[in-house]
């Protein structure tokens, strides 16, 4: 089941870095007017990203009222703590954050996913899935049945979820990263790249390696 992402206004990206430019591709690719890219960085003002100009920083988005408009947020996940305030801020002053999936991607029955989640090419999410709100499930990343994925949290590229896993609020997942079935990862916590996660993480957490174990141990 592959449903077709739907963004009925025209879009802001926030953000000109790496992930905003491949949230921008997908925009593209679906036919969605992106009038235009925000960045903090003063360097990327009066440029373009894949032919759209980046126009100013965040205070440019009062150029439209915020029922005018939808906003896709093209921070990644080396800025996942900015990721979230924004998120936040702009739901504050009532904008509204698309929800972006690659035409690539498979989303299973029953799958949801919650305003501003981010699903990117060649992702699996099978049937019962939940993906939180402005979280992403990362290229190739491959989500099974029941999973629950919290808002703002991160699944990078080719992680490995298996069924009924849940990853809590502002969790990130490594790329590469395997974790087993019914495994809790606790708010906050961090799981390395390539790590095979075999035991409950707890909120904060940080582990590494195979199978995974609290960085420094």
């Amino acid at each position: 089941m592959k449903p077709a992402m739907s963004v009925p206004l025209p879009t802001v990206v926030i953000g000109a870095g790496g992930h905003g430019k491949v949230i921008l591709e997908v925009l593209l690719e679906a036919g969605i007017e992106v009038i235009a890219v925000v960045d903090s960085d003063t360097g990327r003002h009066g440029t373009t990203l894949l032919g759209v100009p980046v126009v100013g920083g965040d205070q440019e988005l009062q150029r439209w009222r915020p029922q005018d408009i939808l906003l896709a947020n093209g921070i990644g996940s080396t800025g996942q703590r900015h990721r979230r305030h924004l998120f936040e801020r702009m739901k504050a002053a009532q904008y509204r954050f698309a929800t972006i999936i690659h035409p690539s991607a498979v989303i299973g029955r029953e799958a949801m996913i919650a305003e501003g989640g981010q699903v990117m090419a060649g992702a699996v999410l099978q049937p019962g899935v939940l993906l939180g709100r402005n979280a992403i499930v990362n290229t190739g990343a491959r989500i099974d049945h029941d999973c629950v994925i919290g808002d703002h949290c991160h699944v990078a590229p080719g992680a490995v979820l298996c069924g009924g896993v849940r990853v809590d609020l502002d969790a990130h997942v490594g790329a590469g990263a395997v974790i087993i079935q019914n495994m809790v990862i606790g708010e906050g916590a961090l799981v390395a790249a390539g790590a095979v996660v075999v035991r409950p993480v707890s909120a904060g957490g940080r582990v590494v390696g195979v199978p995974a174990k609290e960085m420094g141990s």
